[in-house]
């Protein structure tokens, strides 16, 4: 790293400030009415200058006073130090209206359905222009979150260690996804929502979620006992309607996801372990709680979930 004169470091954006009138104006006295000091200062200021930049930038002539080839040359590089000075220390914006900004968001297709999709709707208006890549949800996720290669984790559970930042968005219930015709709805008839003790007869599919380590089966199928022995465990929620279909087969989903299983498929989805619930979260890394793309973005998604 190439070391900078702690002269010119020093004075920073008074020099800017007074080159650019300088070389506006062309006149040591009006620069300094301009900038708000003395004569006397101003002509320090210049001398100062001189001494750093090595050149004597204004030179009397039998015309007047004139710039300098030089500081002639120094018009744009000294707007371009203003500019950068400015940039460094303004508050950074963000206009949805006109960004072209790409949001990485880590879930499963429980989120997409029930968070991601109805976002992308909402967001076609307010800023058509920024787009979303859904990622899978794996073990290696967080990883990625504390890395910067993603901006969000949808998420269940909150048994995770790392600098994140944590948003409720809801609390949600289960409903068990079954093929229209099964051998439970007789029973659906007699009380409002189904057991592990109601099941216990039947194929089980259960969901398998990602922790920071491993896969991990959800454990609503089970109950007190939590004896109950799954037939197959898969880690895609949109894959439970083809298990289902044509058998005996039953599967949990969160309660929004057995919704849509249950009106764009021909499977039925019932209530299921009523008392068992579970927060969702959106998560994003410390890091992040100043950027202003990030939180118009969890301003978004609290926004839709609601």
């Amino acid at each position: 790293m190439q070391k900078m004169n702690t002269e010119i470091a020093n004075l920073g954006m008074r020099v800017l400030s007074f080159l650019d009138v300088l070389l506006q104006t062309g006149s040591v006295t009006r620069t300094g009415e301009i900038i708000g000091i003395s004569q006397p200062s101003a002509s320090r200021m210049l001398a100062r200058t001189r001494h750093l930049i090595g050149d004597p930038l204004l030179i009397r002539t039998q015309k007047g006073y004139q710039l300098t080839d030089h500081a002639r040359s120094l018009r744009e590089p000294v707007l371009e130090a203003i500019s950068a000075l400015q940039a460094v220390f303004t508050n950074p914006e963000f206009n949805p209206a006109e960004s072209g900004r790409k949001f990485r968001i880590a879930c499963t297709d429980y989120a997409v359905a029930c968070v991601i999709g109805p976002l992308m709707r909402n967001l076609t208006k307010e800023a058509p222009s920024v787009s979303m890549d859904v990622l899978p949800l794996v073990p290696e996720s967080f990883v990625m979150l504390d890395d910067g290669e993603i901006d969000f984790v949808l998420y269940a559970t909150l048994n995770m260690k790392g600098d994140y930042i944590v948003q409720k968005l809801f609390d949600e219930g289960y409903a068990l996804v079954m093929r229209k015709g099964h051998p439970l709805q007789d029973l659906l008839a007699e009380r409002s929502a189904l057991e592990p003790e109601d099941i216990a007869g039947f194929p089980h599919v259960e969901f398998s979620y990602p922790t920071q380590e491993f896969l991990q089966a959800d454990p609503v199928l089970r109950g007190e006992s939590g004896n109950a022995k799954s037939a197959l465990s898969v880690p895609f929620f949109t894959a439970m309607p083809f298990i289902v279909a044509g058998t005996d087969a039953v599967a949990p989903v969160p309660g929004r996801f057995g919704a849509v299983l249950a009106r764009d498929y021909n499977v039925n989805a019932v209530p299921y372990r009523p008392s068992h619930v579970f927060p969702y979260h959106l998560i994003w890394h410390e890091r992040s709680r100043s950027n202003p793309a990030i939180c118009w973005m969890v301003e978004q998604i609290v926004k839709t979930t609601k």
